[in-house]
């Protein structure tokens, strides 16, 4: 009778732990699942707003390229316009420095000349 009493005693025993086990086990799980929710939706947060600053920045990177386009586009014609103004400055400097000095003082005089 004492082992039966025994063997009762630690099978109580045992589906009390067991419950108690089972009960904190659930309770945690349920906590935690609250947790990760909370965790989840304060990072989909996060991530909303860092899709919005992407967006952001993506349309004003747009922008400073098709600026940039412009800029190279107006840069060519500068371009253009300076090369122009290259050759006709060397083509002047080879004019005088083609001149004799006698041509040098005849364009001199007739300079003071005609005023």
């Amino acid at each position: 009778m004492k082992t039966i009493t025994k063997v009762l005693f630690f099978i109580c025993a045992f589906l009390v732990f067991a419950t108690f086990y089972f009960y904190s086990e659930n309770k945690n799980t349920n906590l935690d699942i609250q947790k990760i929710r909370k965790e989840n939706d304060s990072l989909l947060l996060v991530v909303v707003n860092n899709n919005k600053k992407i967006d952001s920045i993506s349309n004003r990177n747009e922008k400073l390229f098709e600026k940039n386009d412009s800029l190279k586009n107006k840069m060519s014609v500068i371009n253009k316009k300076a090369e122009k103004y290259k050759k006709q400055n060397e083509e002047n400097i080879n004019y005088i420095n083609s001149l004799s000095d006698n041509d040098i003082a005849k364009l001199f005089a007739d300079e003071f000349n005609d005023k």
